[in-house]
């Protein structure tokens, strides 16, 4: 058999075998997974507003209606666009060097937390990711670039976004989409906002106290998320208090993540859970998120 021919037999293989076990994807749902061909829509749309832009994509496009497990490879598309946002992730957490006392070293200056007004002296902070060492720098932001810990930055210098700390419970807002991670209440709040200007952002809650290490992770996991709106979207409702998926199948145990499902909201999406895995956490039907379409391939 000659080159040419060799060639072409390899393509009709590379053809039949892209047919039979991956399916023919539209080019508007191009991630093809196990015969299903899903699009991640990285647009923010309330939960009914994501169901008409799945049908517009593909006719018999819907959001996902089932799911058994967060496919590896779906589960490398949400990790990979979640990752391309975050060398640009910077949050004012409310963290400001208040002691300006000359008569003190630098790292014995105290450093003072909005929310409580609690302090901490500089050398005794364990979130730094480098210990400051210059006194104009006596604000600070969370730093995706620098495995999101602290970074001392000029307080009139970069305006960044706000995480905000829900002071009283339920964890429920009319106007602000809280959520939950861990026993916290946290807001990512989006938008280019100098220090001065986070307190009322926050208001009547106050910035979000990255204390310790244990708040830092969950301070992070709810930014991670919030590239996503919070959560993606699928097609998933509470109908009697029991978690369904629009083919009329219920949510599995396994499928969400801890603490879930909360009871607190109609509507679920997948979101990054602390371990690294992508799990069903539930969220408000007006929520502005972002959803996964899918359909069968062809």
């Amino acid at each position: 058999m000659g080159f040419i021919q060799q060639l072409i037999s390899v393509v009709i293989f590379i053809h039949i075998y892209a047919f039979c076990v991956l399916g023919d994807c539209p080019t508007k749902l191009p991630l093809g997974i196990d015969g299903v061909c899903y699009k991640l829509q990285t647009d923010l749309l309330q939960f009914n507003e994501a169901l008409e832009n799945c049908d517009d994509l593909e006719p018999g496009s819907d959001l996902v209606n089932f799911l058994s497990q967060t496919p590896e490879k779906l589960e490398k598309e949400i990790k990979d666009f979640i990752e391309s946002k975050i060398e640009k992730a910077y949050y004012w957490i409310g963290f400001k060097m208040v002691d300006s006392s000359t008569s003190k070293r630098l790292e014995d200056r105290e450093w003072t937390f909005d929310y409580d007004n609690s302090t901490v002296i500089q050398k005794d902070f364990k979130v730094w990711a480098e210990q400051p060492r210059d006194s104009a720098l006596s604000c600070a932001t969370i730093n995706g670039s620098r495995e999101f810990k602290v970074v001392a930055v000029d307080c009139g210098g970069p305006r960044v976004p706000v995480v905000c700390m829900k002071t009283d419970d339920p964890c429920k807002d009319d106007h602000k989409p809280f959520m939950k991670y861990g026993n916290h209440c946290l807001l990512v709040l989006s938008g280019a906002l100098e220090y001065n200007k986070i307190g009322a952002a926050c208001s009547p809650d106050y910035p979000t106290p990255v204390k310790h290490g244990k708040m830092q992770k969950h301070v992070k996991n709810a930014i991670l998320n919030s590239f996503l709106g919070g959560a993606i979207y699928v097609g998933v409702k509470r109908v009697n208090n029991l978690y369904i998926f629009l083919n009329g199948q219920m949510v599995p145990d396994y499928m969400w993540g801890d603490g879930e499902p909360r009871q607190d909201h109609d509507c679920a999406g997948l979101a990054l859970q602390l371990d690294g895995s992508v799990k069903l956490r539930t969220l408000s039907c007006d929520s502005f998120a972002s959803s996964l379409c899918s359909i069968k391939g062809t």
